[in-house]
Parts: structure tokens; sequence; C-alpha cells
């Protein structure tokens, strides 16, 4: 009640902002989270960066970044890779970022038990996201809650397509079928019906990875959002 004004980084943050701490309109603003591209070059090429998580050159590699932990949803691309692996078709998926131990013992379980050790990988808390992203041919966030997540934005900008469900400011970072694709939460089958059309048409998968790092760079960039926060400021400090 207190501040001047409110900076938000999505409709949901603002919505509760609104109804639960009875910010008003006039006072909030809806800035989405931005990173620098720069941060993400990388010189390593994608068979150098496949080889190096001793990933297969010809499968189809999904990534997760982020915590290992329930919200995530990791599972449910899990359950989906697993099924696709049982079709026959040459998926592998990796997860990189902290874990909370008792959900990633859950799934480690889960992998063990449908055999799937050398072709679902945890990897744990890494510093090289950069190459990571140039081995990938899909980011995919399954989460059951999000606000903006940087994950996506890093992989957008890194030309990778985002494979997400439509839980807080994510619809409003991807767009589905130009940057990526949306999905229902909670829906492994979406996922892995997502994936199976990806795999079968690579030229797609392609086309939406250029249009998610022009789309970057075009929304999402500090040039385009730090100048509307340096605005808001000048304006308050101008009363």
């Amino acid at each position: 009640w207190w501040n001047d004004h409110v900076i938000v980084p999505c409709t949901s943050v603002a919505r509760f902002q609104r109804f639960i701490n009875w910010v008003s309109r006039k006072r909030m603003s809806i800035i989405p989270n931005f990173i620098d591209p720069d941060r993400l070059r990388c010189a390593v090429s994608r068979e150098r960066a496949r080889e190096q998580l001793g990933v297969s050159q010809s499968s189809f590699l999904v990534g997760t970044i982020g915590t290992l932990e329930a919200r995530k949803g990791f599972h449910y691309v899990a359950q989906a890779v697993t099924e696709l692996r049982r079709a026959g078709e040459n998926v592998q998926l990796l997860s990189v970022g902290p874990q909370e131990e008792s959900y990633a013992n859950t799934v480690r379980q889960f992998i063990d038990k449908h055999s799937m050790s050398d072709h679902i990988k945890l990897l744990g808390r890494r510093a090289d996201i950069p190459e990571i992203l140039r081995a990938l041919d899909c980011a995919c966030l399954p989460s059951l809650r999000e606000v903006m997540p940087i994950s996506l934005l890093e992989a957008m900008g890194a030309g990778v397509p985002a494979l997400a469900t439509t839980v807080g400011g994510v619809p409003e970072c991807v767009r589905s079928e130009i940057d990526g694709m949306l999905v229902p939460p909670k829906s492994s089958d979406a996922l892995m019906k997502t994936i199976k059309i990806w795999v079968d048409e690579p030229e797609t998968v392609r086309r939406m990875g250029v249009q998610a790092q022009n789309s970057m760079r075009e929304r999402f960039a500090p040039a385009v959002l730090v100048p509307r926060i340096v605005d808001i400021y000048q304006r308050l400090l101008s009363r």
C-alpha cells in the first residue's frame, strides 16, 4: 500500500497484486523479465556440446532447465519421453538445475523402474547453460505454477523453441505455434504428441527456433525494457 509504484512481470502477478494486495491499476505496470542475449553466446558446436553431455548426435534432445521440484512437473515430460521411446522414437531428456532431494529421488525411481537411465539424465546444477542450450532441440517447461520464467527467455535467446504449459506468465512469453508450443499442465499426453510432431518435422523446429530468437530480441531484451523501468523512476522522482 505504501509503495509509489509496483512493477510486475506478468498479468497473473498483476491480478494478485490488484485483488490480494489492493494495488490500484494506476500504481502498477507490467514489465516482463528480460535477459542479455550476449550472455548466451556459445563458441562450441552443436556436435561438440552433445559429445560433452554424452548425448547421441541423432537423437531429438529435450531439456528442462530449472530446479527439479514437484511444481516444475518434470515427471510429466519424463513419462512422455518414456512412452515415445517405447514407440521407437529416438528421444532423450535432460534435467539441468538444483534438485529438491525427495522429488529427485522419486524421479530416479521412475527412471530405474522403466530402464531409462541411458535416455533420461539428471545433470544437477551446471554453469555451462549456453553450451547445454546449443545441444537442445527443444526447451521444455512442464510446470504446474510459474511467473515469468527466465529459463524460457534464455532458450528463446539461444534459438531453441519452447514447449511449455499454459500457467502464470508463460503465455505472455511463448506464443504458441510461433515461438514454440503451449499445452495444458499435468498432461503427459499433450507433451508427447507435440514432441512427436517436432521429431517428424525438423523444419518446423528450426523455423520456431529462429522466430523465438527474433521474438526475444524484439520483446525481452534490456534495450527494449530497461527504458520503461527508467521512465517510471523518472516520473516518480519528478513529483
